[in-house]
């Protein structure tokens, strides 16, 4: 999956006791533009991305700064 094309994450479980890592959060919804049409990720598309931990992280970086 192609997380250039991924908007509107909305990240989950956010605990700033693991901090810098991040570890327990997750992305709980997000949106992707395919052919200038939004479309809220399926469940297994989901899935694939949160196993994309750099992804993730950057995510949390970007909603506390």
């Amino acid at each position: 999956m192609n997380t250039k094309f991924i908007t509107d994450c909305k990240v989950t479980n956010i605990n700033s006791n693991v901090s810098p890592d991040f570890c327990d959060a997750f992305i709980e919804k997000a949106t992707i533009v395919e052919n200038d049409t939004p479309r809220n990720l399926t469940e297994t598309e989901l899935e694939e991305l949160n196993n994309n931990a750099d992804f993730i992280h950057q995510q949390v970086i970007d909603w506390i700064y």
